[in-house]
């Protein structure tokens, strides 16, 4: 009975140690000032992570950003893809007005978020000026521990 006991304990501490919890104070990055990313909440489906994210438009300019987007892993001081299947985005595009925001659900399930660590979600947009479009680069870091 002892045995059993201790196999029941060590089974129990082996399954709590494999949920993984993320951290989403991570920083967010832009190429134009106005334009962040925030993580309002992070889901778990068993499997993946479904990460709720809000899109920040604080110019005055028209936004646009993608349904595309990469995942990232940090590994020392480089950021290295971790797509884990063959992914295809159709060409969506959304529009967040001048100083507003745009919620947008992500997940994980085509990505490698298996290793404890900090990671970042990436993505891209359009800032429309007049006749001018501007490319930009955005992410935020979140951590899984």
């Amino acid at each position: 009975m002892k045995r059993l006991f201790g196999v029941i304990i060590l089974l129990a501490v082996f399954l709590t140690s494999c949920v993984h919890t993320v951290d989403t104070s991570g920083e967010s990055y832009s190429d134009h000032s106005g334009v962040y990313l925030e993580i309002l909440s992070v889901e778990n489906d068993g499997k993946d992570s479904i990460l709720n994210v809000r899109w920040h438009n604080n110019t005055s300019s028209e936004l646009t950003y993608y349904a595309y987007y990469d995942m990232e892993y940090k590994r020392g001081s480089e950021w290295v893809d971790i797509t884990a299947a063959d992914v295809s985005f159709i060409e969506i595009a959304y529009s967040v007005a001048p100083n507003s925001h745009s919620d947008k659900t992500y997940t994980t399930a085509w990505f490698d978020t298996s290793r404890v660590g900090t990671y970042r979600l990436k993505s891209y947009y359009h800032l429309h000026r007049g006749d001018e479009v501007l490319h930009g680069d955005v992410w935020i870091e979140f951590k899984i521990s």
